[in-house]
């Protein structure tokens, strides 16, 4: 099976979990803080023109070239589904990773992308959680998805954290 995601060659969720789960076993034996952050682009109206098409795949690229921009040195970086993004950090805490959760997130939304000639804002929420002191991939995960999903009560263009 292929390991990166076609349309924007970074890994894909299989890949990502499959690697997510070597590095918790590396940050549980080096002693070392982890955390994840989910990033979800915030829905948004498609508006398919008779000249470009379907925007979508340019706002999906946009973002991960931003998000790509923030990473750290050492990190892992995914595609989880259509618009979701997985950031793993290897010996950050939550609270750092919230931070710079916190600067991506204004960075996205102050950064225009046109789309059908025009200049368009997106946004995206984010869930972090620290992956301090587990191994089990799947309760990192619903870790995540939980503070994820708390972002998106508060409602679009948000970031939850949970420890």
């Amino acid at each position: 099976f292929p390991s990166h995601d076609n349309e924007l060659k970074i890994l894909n969720y299989q890949s990502f979990v499959e690697r997510l789960e070597s590095d918790l076993l590396k940050t549980n034996e080096l002693e070392v803080p982890g955390a994840l952050a989910l990033i979800k682009i915030d829905d948004f109206i498609e508006q398919e023109s008779l000249f470009e098409g379907n925007p979508y795949p340019k706002i999906i690229a946009s973002i991960k070239e931003l998000i790509e921009s923030e990473l750290p040195p050492i990190y892992l970086f995914g595609r989880l589904n259509d618009k979701l993004f997985g950031v793993f950090f290897f010996n950050a805490s939550s609270k750092d990773t919230f931070l710079w959760a916190e600067k991506l997130r204004v960075k996205i939304a102050r950064f225009p992308i046109e789309v059908n000639l025009k200049q368009t804002t997106y946004t995206v929420s984010i869930g972090v959680t620290s992956t301090s002191g587990s191994t089990k991939v799947e309760n990192v995960l619903n870790n995540a998805e939980l503070a994820l999903n708390k972002a998106l009560e508060k409602g679009d263009n948000t970031i939850k954290s949970i420890n």
